[in-house]
């Protein structure tokens, strides 16, 4: 038997190479995904254990240090004088604004301070030399390639208090895990001169190196005695280096398991056409594994030959999945890469023989269960049936259209129920209960394929078959002769085709939803904001510009309400009329006087609060007070507003803030925008802010998620690659199955192109009816979705991205086109009378 199996792979070769194609994409794509998983981690972790190389110890503000976020700079002197020291540094990181050559456009960015200790810098000088004085600075390579800095140039960069410094350019450094500031620009200053220009009172951290002979754990017991302060904590380099490892993959682990998802998608999509594959090579054998039945193989024999084929084809294709997955991790980074998805993964990739290993098992576990039951039925096929007529797959499919309806009734009432509740419900586990309904009801419609095949095929045939003729009619009735066979191909279509319109729509609908909310409930011109506050000059020309009607500062801050710290906002009453409109649930924004409180329908559970009751707000150097809640808004998606607002009386009478942190602005009507901007950047002069119309920031968000759009379109046509390529294999085995029917044909005269052509609508037929059942499942899903959330945030609209739509069924189409071009020239190639001469 053994024996016999070799010989079947031998001789089926080509249709098994077929058949492991897929397979090989979808491993490629889980392989792809952990091995960028695990190059990622391993970037982040060698780039910050090169950075802390030499730290031994570290003093940071202990996590729940709430009111000292920095260590004194008092406590630098105490770290060096401990014994077993050999050398300390502090660190700073702060805002810092660089003005280009001009002196104007301010590019935010980060100072931080040079460390003096050669070991404890943890960059590399690229030119010049770091800096040797207070007026001296360097910056990062890439800003410097960027804004074409070079050595000896005079950087113009604004402190806190807007004042403007110049620093001579001493040196350009490459920043290595400092990259992971998002790409900033960063400035490097003497300790004391970064101190200064951020205004910071004291250090983010201390890092100190050891002296020879005294271990971690020895220097960070000392110095953890001598600072002996609760505010601070003291680690050892190495749990340092972990720390902010583990702190930086945070989004990176969260980011590369959304695209694990994505590729178990494609994984099952393979596994699909795989199952869809063996059913059509054990039904074209059965003659074969007949006759092996009448000269004494048993049905387990077949079953373990069988399943052998498979699990061969597993491994081989698994293999080559995983090889393949070093270039599909590749093609990731590039796209993130391209796309400026902050994905740190070094200069090279890493394959660890625990992503090898499982992205073997996975090929060869889906593999061998895809086949498994194509296997079982090749194991009850008869002896007699190599002597027997074959039945035709309509009689079959005749046979079980009683079972096919109830099954599918069943399950689609269960996935239809499961939805509805989804819907329906107030919480965001409606969400999973429609995601849940729309699986269940995938069973249904799996269930009933081959029974709307016929029909389906016959409606999107009409037309060509109207305008071709004869080819056309063939390619419907060969779709219709086998509808089972055309089901299961469509299948993989299908789930690729209603992820990508569930997720172009909800999207889409997103967009639309917060786009609409800002123009509604955030109707101004400009909005002025700046790193430390607007200075009260720039508001006072921005009052006086006759261009403008209205101009309201907005004071943010974090208060302490009902023991709960609380993000909290005041604004000039003006712009409750005109500038900020939140969507009320009690109440009006103009209840908001003195003595009074605006809250978030989010904050008032966690307050313990309600409408109408009171909260408590403790205030610096004073008794707390006692606010009552006037009214009660919601934040609806897209929109910036806190959980809670004070009048502007008495947020200034109790914290007395020294600027405001931003401008809102209005024009007067008329006014063109390229005036009114002008008179805003001529108030606003040489000043670290900045100026953002409400069209750049509808444009950004569009940008952002046309970007993520973007990429998680382009991970979803990985799944449709494999469905296509499922739908150029059965071609394939379709026409290895009907070359004696073709060559007839060709005998009768039907020309080479006819056949091709045939062929190609064949492919188109069965394509367009993946895409239908996938539009037909994904926009319902869809509007299910956005709909739910709608009535959780209260206002939005449906968006139905067409065009879009209608180029992602346009792509696929051609993608069909060019998926029959190798069965046809295959079912052309064979001469008609060698054809019909076999036997």
């Amino acid at each position: 038997m053994l024996r016999s199996t070799l010989a079947g792979i031998r001789a089926h070769k080509l249709r098994l190479a077929l058949a492991t194609l897929a397979i090989t994409l979808g491993v490629a794509f889980v392989a792809g995904t952990l091995i960028l998983t695990d190059t990622a981690q391993r970037s982040f972790y060698a780039d910050f254990a090169a950075a802390a190389r030499h730290v031994d110890a570290a003093v940071r503000p202990a996590p729940d240090a709430q009111q000292k976020p920095w260590i004194a700079a008092t406590t630098l002197n105490t770290v060096r004088d401990t014994p077993g020291v050999a050398a300390a540094v502090g660190r700073v990181t702060g805002p810092a604004s660089l003005l280009d050559h001009a002196g104007r456009a301010p590019q935010r960015g980060s100072a931080i301070a040079i460390s003096p200790d050669p070991q404890l810098q943890p960059y590399r000088v690229v030119s010049g030399r770091l800096p040797q004085s207070a007026r001296e600075a360097v910056l990062d390579q890439d800003t410097a390639q960027a804004d074409g800095y070079t050595v000896g140039a005079t950087l113009q960069v604004l402190d806190q208090q807007h004042r403007l410094m110049r620093y001579r350019l001493a040196g350009i450094i490459d920043l290595g895990v400092a990259k992971g500031l998002n790409g900033a620009t960063v400035i490097g200053l003497a300790p004391d001169a970064a101190l200064a220009l951020t205004g910071r009172p004291g250090y983010d951290e201390i890092d100190a190196r050891a002296a020879p002979g005294v271990s971690q754990a020895q220097l960070a017991q000392r110095v953890r005695t001598a600072v002996g302060s609760p505010h601070d904590e003291v680690v050892t380099g190495t749990q340092l280096a972990k720390d902010q490892a583990d702190a930086s993959v945070k989004f990176t682990d969260l980011f590369l398991q959304i695209l694990l998802i994505f590729a178990l998608v494609a994984l099952l999509v393979a596994a699909l056409v795989i199952n869809n594959t063996f059913s059509i090579l054990v039904a074209q054998r059965t003659r074969e594994f007949a006759l092996l039945r009448c000269v004494g193989a048993t049905r387990r024999q077949v079953l373990t030959a069988t399943l052998a084929e498979s699990s061969l084809a597993g491994v081989v294709a698994s293999a080559a999945g995983v090889l393949a997955g070093l270039g599909a991790a590749l093609g990731m980074r590039a796209v993130f890469s391209w796309t400026g998805t902050p994905i740190a993964t070094g200069s090279g990739v890493v394959l660890s023989p625990r992503t090898a290993l499982i992205s073997l098992a996975l090929g060869v576990v889906v593999t061998v269960f895809s086949a498994l039951l194509p296997a079982r039925g090749a194991s009850a096929i008869a002896p007699l049936a190599a002597l027997r007529h074959q039945p035709h797959a309509g009689e079959a499919m005749r046979r079980t259209r009683r079972p096919r309806v109830v099954i599918a009734a069943i399950v689609g009432a269960v996935g239809l129920a499961l939805t509805y509740l989804g819907v329906e419900s107030s919480s965001r586990t409606g969400f999973f209960e429609i995601a849940a309904g729309g699986c269940v009801l995938f069973l249904a419609v799996l269930a009933a394929g081959p029974l709307v095949v016929g029909p389906l095929v016959r409606v999107l045939g009409w037309v060509p078959g109207r305008i071709i003729g004869g080819p056309a009619r063939l390619a419907v009735a060969n779709v219709r002769r086998n509808p089972g066979r055309a089901a299961a191909t469509t299948a993989a279509l299908t789930i690729g085709t209603t992820l990508a319109t569930v997720f172009a729509i909800v999207t889409m609908s997103m967009q639309a939803s917060a786009t609409t909310s800002i123009a509604r409930h955030y109707p101004f011109d400009y909005l002025v904001t700046g790193p430390g506050g607007i200075p009260p000059a720039v508001t006072d020309q921005l009052r006086h510009l006759p261009q403008l009607s209205t101009v309201a500062e907005v004071y943010q801050g974090t208060v302490t309400v009902n023991a709960s710290p609380q993000q909290v906002d005041a604004l000039e009453p003006v712009a409750y009329s005109t500038m900020v409109r939140p969507r009320m649930i009690d109440g009006a924004m103009t209840d908001l006087r003195p003595g009074t409180v605006a809250v978030s329908s989010g904050a008032l559970a966690a307050l313990h609060a309600h409408d109408g009751g009171t909260v408590t707000i403790d205030v610096p150097n004073a008794a707390p007070r006692t606010a009552r809640v006037a009214a009660v808004y919601a934040i609806d998606q897209g929109e910036t507003l806190p959980p809670l607002l004070l009048p502007l009386s008495d947020y200034l009478r109790d914290f007395a803030p020294t600027t405001a942190q931003s401008v809102l602005i209005l024009t007067k009507p008329g006014v063109p925008p390229s005036e009114s901007l002008a008179a805003i950047e001529r108030a606003t002069g040489a000043t670290a802010l900045t100026i953002t119309s409400a069209a750049d920031y509808k444009a950004q968000l569009t940008s952002r998620i046309s970007q993520v759009l973007g990429v998680f379109g382009a991970l979803l046509s990985i799944a449709a690659l494999i469905a296509l390529i499922g739908i150029a294999n059965t071609l394939s085995l379709s026409v290895i199955e009907r070359t004696r029917e073709s060559a007839v044909l060709r005998a009768i005269g039907l020309t080479k192109r006819q056949l091709r052509l045939t062929l190609t609508i064949e492919a188109v037929l069965v394509t367009l009816l993946g895409v239908a059942t996938g539009l037909a499942l994904g926009i319902p899903y869809a509007w299910a979705t956005v709909h739910l959330f709608l009535r959780q945030t209260g206002e939005g609209a449906f968006a139905l991205p067409t065009g879009q739509i209608l180029l992602y069924v346009a792509l696929t189409v051609l993608a069909a086109v060019l998926a029959s071009v190798f069965p046809a020239h295959r079912a052309t190639k064979t001469p008609p009378i060698t054809a019909t001469s076999e036997t």
